[in-house]
């Protein structure tokens, strides 16, 4: 049995290699076409459709991206006219940024005209400072000096195994080249790229498993190499290579419990496991996915690498969806969190929106999701990398998307390049990597049809004007909203507000950030929507916004920001939630009294009618709103409405309505009802409320 095992696995090793090459090039269509006009007594053909057999039945066998929407998404590379800013003009398309400024931009065909597609990037740093590119082509690795960044140059191009999936990394004065088309590991000498000399040295192929790797990771403060994927089952985690001889790796030990996809590997520095080298695995069950998550691998020992912690991202926590694939990740300058990207779950009903998870690993044996930030794109996510407090993302059809991580657990977008502006769907499209780890500052990208972008960091647009605090009676008495006034000169430009739960990043929008000017009628901002509910109020003249739902909690923290776009936000504003109220009354005010003046008078002037703010009182007016919202007609958002501290679950229930009746009927303040001692939905950590529904993610 034995025997035959490894029969069948040295097979299947050999005919990976050979699919391999058909997959890279061509579509189903086209290797069918292909194998239409083959040579049928080929033993070589008969190989390939054995093994499309094989996949058909084992899918745990497949490759890479199994996902065939991205075989079906690829398109002819750019065929038109790059740019250099050095020699002037404009590009020849039109990029719609913020903050980042377009340098150089090397297409495709100036690479080799045979390139059909690019995929990952790299940066390398010569000796004497000089800056170099190396981007990953269908065909091979290009070699783009950029030190001068208005002026990137060519320098050379590696040839290697064709594929549409190629990874590089470098160590000391050599890049290592790695891909899904075999050839194990190429090792190029960057000693005299100064001179304009690259060259290939080595081309490695010890160690178990098939020759070819999805990535490839180095930890340049031990010295060891790891291919990353890529391998058939049972060899599909990581590959160790030792470097100490980095023209030469050797092959030192293997962990191959789950497939790993992409990696970061360092040297812990803190906590019990400081001064182990630790392995940070974006894991699925198999290439295809399964039980998405992250797997953090100590790599120490290289012949006894073990599993310390995960964690499974297809268990979310409540104020999130489960992961559909575990893609690639990074961790913050401090090591205290994980930025995660699923690239497959952006489109997929309900969640459309380009969403990060935060994963903290403050406990590198315990990772735990806590929070989920998004800019209201809807392209897919790739690849994400962190800088200071700054957020790198290459989103494939949305482009690079730089955030500001100062609030760890809620980073806000304050810059952009869309390198496909044509379109934001969820599409395999776009670019691929960004790498801003430059000593200058320079930043480039590596875009699927366009080539390599060289960018560099431009000013901003400013900010719309900062919020100022609300000065109002009952602001901060509330357990179920806060409130919070916007500044009297920005009331006539029609902003959206986002307010973030400062525990967990948790953020929604009130009304809708616009793309365009929307006039508001009557003095001031005359509604506020809290998720997707109807008009709240009419306030005429006092500006003076009220947000509820059960995303706010008693005493928690938040954050409010202004804006216009959902692309620039204003400086924040502290707003927080009382613990425990002064008087249980309080916490059954919804509202103050239903006008049909809009004024908050009772006699009907004009056909209009709303709800005016709470008053500080709990009255009749109260009970009808509380009533109605349980009944949902016609009421003051139902969420305002939902005042049992236990349960805080978006529905006006009949022991809402019981509790709001029972403070109704107390003639003092003496007799507290169930809110003298409130308990928060949660420890810190965790999410105040579900996400909304599909129609309630309201998005720049």
């Amino acid at each position: 049995m034995q025997m035959l095992a490894k029969a069948v696995f040295s097979m299947l090793d050999f005919m990976l290699d050979i699919c391999r090459r058909f997959w890279d090039n061509l579509t189903w269509g086209r290797f069918a076409k292909n194998l239409a006009s083959c040579d049928w007594s080929s033993a070589m053909v008969r190989k390939i459709v054995l093994f499309a057999y094989f996949l058909s039945v084992f899918p745990v066998l497949a490759i890479a991206h199994e996902d065939e929407e991205f075989h079906n998404d690829r398109q002819p590379p750019y065929a038109g006219p790059g740019y250099r800013a050095a020699e002037g003009g404009s590009p020849p398309i039109v990029f719609a940024s913020n903050g980042v400024a377009l340098q150089s931009w090397i297409p495709l065909v100036d690479f080799n005209p045979a390139t059909t597609s690019a995929d990952d990037c790299w940066g390398y740093t010569s000796p004497s400072g000089r800056e170099y590119a190396l981007i990953g082509l269908s065909l091979g690795t290009g070699i783009v000096e950029v030190t001068d960044p208005a002026n990137a140059q060519i320098v050379t191009v590696i040839s290697g195994p064709t594929s549409i999936w190629r990874d590089i990394k470098t160590y000391q004065t050599y890049a290592y080249a790695v891909s899904e088309g075999g050839s194990g590991i190429q090792v190029l000498d960057l000693s005299q790229i100064d001179q304009g000399t690259v060259t290939l040295v080595n081309t490695v192929l010890t160690g178990p498993g098939t020759s070819a790797s999805h990535n490839v990771a180095i930890n340049e403060e031990s010295g060891f190499l790891y291919r990353v994927g890529g391998g058939s089952s049972p060899i599909r985690g990581i590959r160790a290579y030792d470097l100490a001889d980095p023209a030469n790796p050797v092959f030192v030990g293997e962990w191959s419990n789950r497939y790993c996809h992409d990696a970061q590997v360092v040297n812990w520095t803190s906590g019990p496991f400081a001064g182990r080298e630790l392995a940070i695995c974006y894991a699925n069950d198999t290439s295809g996915g399964g039980n998405a998550g992250i797997d953090i691998i100590d790599v120490s020992t290289k012949n006894n690498m073990f599993l310390i912690g995960s964690v499974n991202l297809t268990q979310p926590p409540i104020f999130s969806h489960a992961a559909r694939f575990s893609h690639q990740g990074w961790l913050s300058p401090d090591r205290q969190t994980i930025y995660f990207g699923d690239e497959v779950d952006e489109g997929s009903f309900p969640f459309p929106n380009t969403t990060t998870r935060v994963i903290d690993v403050t406990d590198i044996s315990n990772p735990t999701q806590v929070a989920t930030f998004s800019n209201g794109n809807t392209a897919r996510d790739h690849n994400i990398y962190t800088k200071d407090n700054l957020i790198f993302q290459a989103n494939y059809r949305s482009g690079l998307r730089i955030f500001d991580a100062t609030i760890p657990g809620a980073p806000v977008e304050i810059a952009y390049f869309d390198t496909y502006p044509n379109s934001d769907s969820a599409n395999y499209n776009g670019l691929w990597n960004v790498y801003p780890y430059f000593p200058s500052g320079t930043i480039i990208g590596s875009d699927i049809e366009k080539g390599l972008f060289v960018w560099t960091l431009a000013p901003v647009a400013q900010p719309v004007t900062p919020l100022v605090a609300a000065d109002y009676p009952h602001a901060a008495k509330k357990n179920r909203y806060i409130s919070f006034q916007p500044d009297p000169s920005t009331l006539g430009t029609p902003h959206g507000y986002q307010v973030t739960h400062l525990g967990t990043g948790q953020s929604r929008y009130i009304s809708t950030p616009r793309t365009t000017p929307v006039s508001i009628a009557g003095n001031g901002l005359t509604y506020l929507v809290q998720d997707s509910g109807p008009p709240l109020f009419d306030f005429g003249a006092l500006p003076v916004l009220h947000v509820g739902g059960c995303m706010i909690a008693p005493g928690e923290s938040y954050e409010v920001r202004a804006t216009f776009d959902g692309l620039t936000f204003s400086a924040p504003m502290a707003v927080s939630t009382a613990d425990v109220p002064t008087d249980g009354r309080w916490w059954a005010d919804v509202t103050g009294v239903f006008s049909t003046a809009g004024d908050g008078s009772t006699n009907p002037v004009t056909p209009a009618s709303a709800w005016t703010p709470p008053n500080g009182i709990v009255n009749g007016f109260d009970i009808t709103a509380i009533v109605r919202g349980f009944e949902n007609i016609n009421a003051p958002h139902i969420s305002w409405v939902d005042l049992d501290p236990s349960l805080p679950n978006r529905v006006a229930s009949g022991n809402d309505v019981l509790q709001a009746v029972n403070a109704f009927s107390l003639a003092t303040g003496s007799e507290f009802y169930p809110f003298d001692v409130p308990s928060p939905p949660g420890p810190q950590g965790q999410a105040p409320c579900p996400a909304p529904p599909l129609e309630a993610q309201l998005s720049p």
